[in-house]
C-alpha cells in the first residue's frame, strides 16, 4: 500500500532516519540499553535500511506532490498547507505501512504509544512553527476533523507528547476506496437529469455557475422527488451526494463534520434531512453544528416537510425555498405502468387509476411497492387490485401510529345496520374520498371548493355505527383509519393543543389514511363569549381547528354523539352531515341475529324470540354488542349454550348502565323477574 505514497514515504524515511541518528548520538545509546524492549536499533535500522534510506549526508529535500496521484488530490481539496501536509502525511504513514507504528514508538521513548505526537512533528519538521498552528485544536485540521487526538490515559499529558492520528476516511481516499461515512450518512451516485423540473434545471444551472449559492431548501410531502431533485443538481455539477439523515443523531455536529470532510474529498453536495429537528438541542450544540455548516460545499440543500416554519440557519448564509409538488395523477399512474412493467407485472388501467388517486407516493415508494407485488404474486394467485392495494398501503408508512390508535377494519357493508338513506350517505362520502383527486384536480374543481380535502361529519347517539361505518369506508377504499386519542391532543397549557394537532394532520398527510376525530365535539366545540384569558385562547384554538381542517388535504370524519355543541362554522367545512338514528325494533332484531349467528351456540328457538328482545330493550348497536359478548361469556361459564334468559339478563343490565330502566317493570314482567 506504500505504492500511493512511494515518494512522500521515503522522505517521511529519511526524516525518520535522521531523527534516529540523533537521538542516538544524543545520548550514546547502545543497544544493550534497550534489551529487553520490544523495538530494538537492528529492527529500526532494518525498517530504514529496507528503503534504502541514508539520511547521513545531505538535508532530505520535502518532494512535491505527483499531478496524478491521490496524495496531490487530496492536498488540493483539502487546501493544505505546507505545515498541515506534513502532519497530515506523519499521521496518515501508519495506516499504510505498520513499521512506522515501532519507528513512532522507538522515538517516542515509550513502545506503548505506537502514534505520532507533537514532539515528534516538531523534531523531523525543525520546529517549524506551522506545526503548532496545523495541530491546535482551532486550527483547521482539528476542525475540519481531518486529525483526531488519541487518547491514552486518563492523565493530562503535555501539550507536546500529546498523540494524534488522521480521521479514517483519508487512508481510504489515498487507496482508492469509497469513503467509510457515519451510519447516518450515505454516498449517492445520481442517476441522471431526466424528469428535472423547468424551474429546479434553472437554479441547478445557476449553481453551478457561481460559487456564492444559497441554501437550497427542497419544501414538499414525502414522494414529491425532494431526494430525486437533490440528485439532479448534484449530477449537474458532476458530484455525488451524501445524504444526512440528523432525525436521530447523537452527535450531529460531528456528523456534518464527517460529511463534509467526505463531501470535499469525493467532491459530493450535501443534502440534510431532519434539521428542523435541531431546535430540540441546546445552543452550543446548534452552534457547533453551525461552524460545521459552513465547511460543506455549496449548493447545501435542505429537505424539509412542507408545512415547515422558518428555523434557525447560520449568519451568513442565504436560504433559497423550493417548493416541490407531488406527482399529479396523471404523473403517478405513468409511474405505477412503468414500475410494475420493470418488475413484470401489468394491471388494467382502471386500476392503476385507482392506486393514483387514493395513494400518494413517490417514486421510489411506487417501485418498491411494485417489487413486493411481483414477489407476492410468484407465492400464488391473488386478486390484482387487493394485493396492489396492500403494498401500496405498506408503502404509505405508518407516522400516525404515534399519535393515533389504529382500528381494525373487520367490517363491510352488509354489516352496517342503518336505514336506507344513511347507507347511501355513508356511500356517497365514500365515493367523495375515491374520486377526489379526479374530481379536483383533473376537473378542476379545487378552484370551486376551496380545498382538496374531505371533510364529513358523523353524529348520532353512542353505539349507533358511526365508527364502524368510518371503517366501512377505510376498507372499501383500501385506506387505514387512525382514530384520534383525545387524551394526548388535548393540553391545558397554551398552544400545546394546536401544536399536537399539527403534528396529528402532518403524519395524516404523509399516511395515505383516513383520519377519525371521535367525540368531536370535544375539540371542535361552539366558541364562546371571552368572559377570561381561559375563553380567549379555547377560541384561538377552535379558529385554528377550522382553518387547518380546510387546508388539510386528506379525508376526515369526525364523530360526535353531540352535534348540537359543535361550532357553526364547522358547516361550511362539511362536505357531508349524516345522523346516525338510533335504531328501530325491526333493525334491532336484525343487530340481534348479527351478534348470535354460528358458531356461537345458541338454544334451539331462540331465532323465534330475538323479535320480541328486540322490541322489548331499546339499546343501539354497540350496546346490542356488548350484551350478546356478556352473554356468550355467561354460557360458557354455565351449559355452553346462550337462552333466552341469559339474553334478557344481559340486555336488562345493559339498560341499567344506560339508566333507561323507568317503566321497565310495568312493560317487561320477564326481565324484571330474570334480572333480579
Amino acid at each position: 500500500m506504500r505504492a500511493a505514497l512511494h515518494r512522500e514515504l521515503a522522505w517521511l524515511d529519511a526524516l525518520l532516519h535522521r531523527e534516529v541518528l540523533r537521538l542516538r548520538a544524543r545520548y550514546a545509546l547502545s543497544v544493550d540499553e534497550f534489551r529487553g524492549i520490544y523495538v530494538s536499533d537492528e529492527q529500526v535500522d532494518a525498517y530504514l535500511g529496507s528503503c534504502g534510506v541514508d539520511a547521513t549526508g545531505v538535508e532530505p529535500a520535502c518532494p512535491e506532490p505527483a499531478p496524478d496521484g491521490t496524495w496531490s488530490t487530496l492536498c488540493q481539496r483539502l487546501a493544505l498547507s505546507p505545515a498541515e501536509r506534513h502532519v497530515v502525511l506523519l499521521a496518515l504513514a501508519p495506516e499504510l505501512d505498520g513499521k512506522y507504528e515501532a519507528l513512532y514508538g522507538y522515538l517516542n521513548n515509550d513502545i506503548a504509544r505506537r502514534w505520532p505526537t507533537a514532539d515528534l512533528a516538531l523534531r523531523l519538521f525543525d520546529d517549524d512553527p506551522g506545526i503548532l498552528a496545523a495541530l491546535d485544536e482551532q486550527g483547521r485540521l482539528r476542525r475540519r476533523g481531518l486529525l483526531e487526538l488519541v487518547i491514552d490515559s486518563g492523565a493530562r499529558r503535555p501539550l507536546l507528547a500529546a498523540g494524534f492520528a488522521c480521521a479514517g476516511m483519508l487512508p481510504r481516499f489515498v487507496l482508492g476506496l469509497p469513503p467509510a461515512l457515519p451510519q447516518d450518512c450515505e454516498l449517492v451516485v445520481p442517476a441522471g437529469l431526466q424528469g428535472m423540473p423547468a424551474a429546479l434545471e434553472a437554479i441547478a444551472d445557476t449553481c453551478a455557475a457561481g460559487t456564492d449559492s444559497p441554501v437550497l431548501l427542497l419544501a414538499g410531502s414525502p414522494g414529491c422527488g425532494r431526494r430525486r431533485a437533490a440528485e439532479a443538481i448534484a449530477a449537474r455539477q458532476d458530484c455525488c451526494l451524501i445524504t444526512v439523515d440528523l432525525s436521530h443523531c447523537a452527535d450531529p455536529a460531528a456528523t456534518l463534520t464527517q460529511a463534509a470532510l467526505g463531501a470535499l474529498l469525493y467532491q459530493a453536495l450535501v443534502l440534510l434531512e431532519g434539521y428542523d429537528g435541531l431546535v430540540q438541542h441546546d445552543g452550543a450544540t446548534r452552534s457547533r453544528v453551525h461552524g460545521a455548516l459552513a465547511a460543506l460545499p455549496t449548493p447545501l440543500m435542505l429537505r424539509i416537510d412542507a408545512g415547515a416554519a422558518a428555523f434557525e440557519l447560520p449568519a451568513g448564509l442565504p436560504a433559497w425555498r423550493v417548493d416541490l409538488a407531488p406527482p399529479d395523477a396523471a404523473s403517478q399512474q405513468q409511474l405505477w405502468r412503468q414500475a410494475l412493467a420493470d418488475a413484470g407485472l401489468a394491471a388494467p388501467p382502471a386500476d392503476i387509476r385507482v392506486l393514483a388517486e387514493r395513494f400518494r407516493l413517490g417514486r421510489s415508494q411506487i417501485g418498491r411497492a411494485s417489487q413486493a407485488a411481483a414477489f407476492a404474486a410468484r407465492q400464488g394467485p391473488q386478486a390484482a387490485l387487493p394485493l396492489l392495494l396492500r403494498v401500496a398501503r405498506e408503502q404509505s408508512g405508518s407516522p400516525l401510529k404515534q399519535l393515533a390508535s389504529a382500528v381494525p377494519r373487520r367490517h363491510g357493508w352488509d354489516d352496517l345496520v342503518l336505514p336506507p338513506a344513511t347507507i347511501e350517505l355513508v356511500r356517497a362520502v365514500a365515493l367523495a374520498i375515491a374520486h377526489r383527486s379526479r374530481v379536483q384536480e383533473e376537473w378542476g374543481m379545487a378552484r370551486v371548493s376551496g380545498s382538496r380535502g374531505m371533510v364529513a361529519l358523523f353524529h348520532g347517539a353512542s353505539g349507533t355505527g358511526k365508527t364502524m361505518s368510518a371503517g366501512v369506508i377505510a376498507a372499501e377504499l383500501g385506506l387505514e383509519l387512525y382514530r384520534v386519542n383525545l387524551a394526548s391532543v388535548v393540553s391545558k397549557y397554551i398552544g400545546e393543543t394546536e401544536k399536537n394537532l399539527e403534528r396529528i394532520f402532518v403524519a395524516a398527510r404523509h399516511s395515505n389514511a383516513v383520519l377519525l376525530f371521535d367525540e368531536a365535539d370535544a375539540l371542535f366545540g361552539k366558541r364562546s363569549e371571552v368572559k377570561d384569558a381561559h375563553d380567549r385562547y379555547a377560541n384561538l384554538e377552535v379558529a385554528y381547528l377550522l382553518q387547518r381542517l380546510e387546508e388539510h388535504d386528506g379525508p376526515v370524519i369526525l364523530a360526535t354523539n353531540f352535534a348540537r355543541n359543535m361550532d357553526q362554522a364547522f358547516n361550511r367545512r362539511l362536505d357531508q352531515s349524516i345522523e346516525f338514528p338510533r335504531p328501530d325494533a325491526r333493525a334491532r332484531a336484525r343487530l340481534w341475529r348479527q351478534m348470535l349467528r354460528p358458531p356461537l351456540p345458541c338454544d334451539a328457538g331462540l331465532d323465534g324470540e330475538l323479535d320480541w328482545l328486540a322490541a322489548t330493550f331499546d339499546l343501539t348497536g354497540g350496546e346490542i354488542r356488548k350484551a350478546a359478548l356478556e352473554a356468550a361469556y355467561l354460557a360458557a361459564a354455565g351449559d355452553g349454550r346462550v337462552t333466552l334468559d341469559i339474553l334478557v339478563a344481559t340486555a336488562t343490565q345493559e339498560c341499567r348502565r344506560q339508566g333507561r330502566m323507568a317503566g321497565l317493570a310495568d312493560t317487561m314482567p320477564m326481565a324484571v323477574g330474570v334480572a333480579a
